[in-house]
């Protein structure tokens, strides 16, 4: 059973990611805090699947916490636990956003690394739609899978297309 034809596994050697944001937000915001502050907060002997791994972590801990004051994804939290939320969200997008740059700036990009960082962010899309029905108090409830399978589904075509 042949998956790639060899006269195209020379594509594979060629492949370079090329994930663009034109928005304004990203240009005169996002982009010099990532690359101007939060890059900075890594040594180059970090490796970028940590990074990511680290930023993922947060988004754990909220999903624990969520399980432990939540569980049924329809009760109020005390609010220290939606700040908890809403910082630990911050600190996944910034380290799943600088983990190229750092995977760049050490030479250490590659497939297997971008491979790892979808996987993650497919992981975290799941649990941060969870934390949103928990937010939300939508309960375990048709409007909850709806939002799960739609926001899976932008992920995959996302994926899909890069």
């Amino acid at each position: 059973m042949v998956y790639i034809r060899a006269k195209k596994l020379h594509g594979l050697k060629e492949y370079k990611y090329a994930g663009v944001d034109h928005s304004l937000v990203s240009r005169y915001i996002l982009k010099p805090f990532y690359n101007n502050v939060a890059i900075k907060c890594f040594p180059m002997s970090m490796a970028p699947n940590a990074i990511t791994l680290s930023g993922f972590s947060f988004v754990v801990i909220n999903f624990l916490t969520m399980l432990w004051y939540n569980p049924s994804l329809d009760q109020d939290c005390p609010r220290w636990v939606y700040a908890s939320w809403s910082i630990g969200l911050f600190l996944y997008q910034t380290f799943d956003a600088v983990d190229g740059t750092q995977a760049r700036r050490t030479h250490q990009s590659g497939p297997l690394g971008e491979l790892f960082d979808h996987g993650v962010d497919a992981c975290n899309t799941v649990l941060e739609v969870l934390l949103f029905a928990a937010t939300m108090n939508l309960g375990q409830s048709w409007p909850t899978v709806l939002t799960l399978f739609g926001s899976m589904s932008i992920l995959f075509h996302a994926m899909l297309l890069c």
